[in-house]
């Protein structure tokens, strides 16, 4: 199957004119490539049409697509450890980078195995839904709803870098609803962060995004202390200004009380003792993983200027720090909705 160039390349909606103006987002579709290193207007597996890029990661590149057989527009996920692969010179296969080959490999069956797994996490409201794993071009692809809308980092900054309690809570309340039907069914999903959080054009809510290289069978309170990490703060993940950085308990307790109560008693007292462990130790994970790729010189976090990863590291420490002030009343509030 050959593509359909009467889908607008960015949007994959129809245009009035082959290759001409898109109507509804205004790209010039003269242009339907996506630059070097990623995929351009290809077909993959006879059935999904790629676009252009929606975002990059350390572990993959997120397009979007159109489904010829459902004939939908969806997100397609690819693997692509930039650190571990390269594209080849017809600009659609990948191979491993001199040395890399059993890493690469290794990671290509984790992929499957992992995304495998999202794939069976059915009619989970605040998911997003998966449809389909497959390999090709030496790697994994993984399509999946495609979500109008952005990110909550991007909302966020558009938003000046703060949000108001009363949308935190409307943001944010789905999200820990799924986040509880994942843990029901032992599946934590390792990368609960704004960039992995969609939020929905139309009903302005959190929708948790699954990735290549993400869930899998695990405890509770990992995921719990990733969300804390960001949820209970206000500022940005690489702040420069260290005096913005706060752990703020209110938002805390807000979170909490959400994610308890969509536990429903099903958490066990030693998993509800460790939640506020969970929040400190992620964040301090996080942070020594931050200072790690800096040190190693920038392989596995993407990032956008020098020493992004370091001012990474200084504000997972800050709260670190402010977490271990207030552990305490972490530990209270835990118990106060635990009842």
């Amino acid at each position: 199957m050959t593509c359909d160039n009467q889908l607008c390349f960015s949007c994959m909606k129809e245009l009035t004119a082959p290759g001409g103006i898109c109507p509804h987002c205004g790209h010039n579709n003269q242009h339907r490539d996506n630059g070097p290193g990623m995929l351009g207007s290809i077909m993959l597996n006879n059935q999904y049409q790629v676009g252009k890029v929606l975002g990059r990661g350390g572990f993959g590149i997120t397009y979007i697509g159109y489904d010829h057989n459902l004939q939908t527009r969806v997100a397609i996920k690819e693997y692509y450890p930039a650190h571990l692969v390269q594209r080849n010179k017809d600009d659609i296969t990948v191979s491993a980078l001199s040395g890399s080959d059993k890493d690469y490999q290794r990671g290509v069956e984790r992929a499957l195995r992992e995304s495998r797994m999202a794939a069976g996490l059915r009619n989970i409201p605040g998911v997003v839904q998966v449809y389909n794993v497959f390999q090709a071009n030496h790697t994994v692809y993984i399509v999946m709803d495609y979500v109008e809308g952005k990110t909550l980092s991007h909302y966020v900054q558009d938003h000046s870098g703060r949000v108001l309690l009363p949308e935190a809570i409307h943001l944010l309340a789905p999200v820990a609803r799924a986040l509880q039907a994942l843990h029901s069914r032992n599946v934590i999903h390792r990368d609960v962060k704004p960039d992995n959080i969609m939020i929905h054009r139309e009903t302005g809510e959190g929708i948790c995004v699954i990735d290549l290289d993400t869930t899998m069978p695990g405890l509770s309170i990992n995921d719990f202390g990733d969300s804390i990490r960001f949820g209970a703060n206000h500022s940005k993940e690489d702040e420069k200004d260290l005096s913005k950085v706060n752990f703020d308990i209110e938002l805390y307790k807000i979170y909490t009380r959400g994610f308890l109560e969509g536990a429903q008693g099903g958490l066990t007292d030693a998993e509800l003792e460790y939640l506020p462990w969970g929040a400190k130790l992620m964040t301090l994970e996080c942070g020594i993983r931050f200072l790690t790729d800096y040190l190693d010189g920038d392989h596995y976090f993407r990032i956008h200027y020098a020493d992004q990863n370091l001012d990474r590291c200084r504000t997972q420490f800050k709260l670190v720090k402010d977490m271990e002030e207030q552990f305490d009343a972490m530990a209270a509030v835990i118990r106060k909705y635990a009842k």
